[in-house]
């Protein structure tokens, strides 16, 4: 074996020693992975099948790889905002008239084929990832999509219709949201009911 110099070395150095010396991964990044890899040894996953080493890799110890529900929360909340925010954008953009104005989300075709089915798609998503507590998840999605309506619609009208108008479409969305958010939700548990 050669050493550093070139030349040949007297005795061998230990195999830890030498990885050490030339920089190789340090040993607190190694113990982590050598834990993960151990899940997929696990004798036990091939009895009960995939899923168990599955749900392993999923949990990774009891814990969900998402943040918690007030990340989760934020980042619905943030994404019914952003929704609104872009098709009115695109709505003011796209219409007939000569000129640039802010239209409100709702008045395009964007909103009901892609702006709905996406925010749906999040909250099952959500539901999926944090099962527990559901009905928190279309109440974020719809509460950052209202601020949205109330911050772009305060200048297009009245103050008390438009509370009124976003009161009702917070029920309604609510209540279309919640639908996606259960069946991730129960689709999450019974992925995993099997497997505890």
């Amino acid at each position: 074996m050669l050493g550093e110099s070139g030349s040949a070395a007297t005795s061998a150095p230990s195999r830890t020693s030498a990885r050490n010396n030339r920089g190789d991964i340090p040993q607190d990044t190694i113990r982590p992975l050598k834990k993960l890899s151990s899940m997929f040894r696990d004798p036990t996953a091939r009895s009960i099948g995939l899923g168990q080493s599955m749900r392993k890799f999923n949990t990774l110890g009891g814990r969900r790889p998402v943040g918690g529900p007030i990340q989760t929360a934020i980042v619905l909340g943030g994404f019914g905002f952003g929704v609104w925010i872009a098709l009115s954008i695109i709505g003011g953009l796209t219409s007939d008239e000569g000129t640039f104005r802010v239209r409100e989300a709702w008045d395009t075709a964007a909103y009901f084929y892609f702006g709905l089915p996406l925010m749906a798609v999040a909250v099952a998503i959500a539901g999926f990832v944090k099962p527990n507590r559901v009905w928190r998840w279309p109440l974020a999605l719809v509460a950052g999509h209202m601020t949205g309506v109330l911050l772009l619609g305060l200048g297009m009208q009245s103050g008390l219709s438009l509370i009124l108008l976003t009161l009702i479409l917070a029920i309604l969305l609510y209540v279309l949201f919640a639908v996606p958010a259960t069946i991730g939700a129960m689709a999450s548990r019974k992925l995993m009911a099997p497997l505890s």
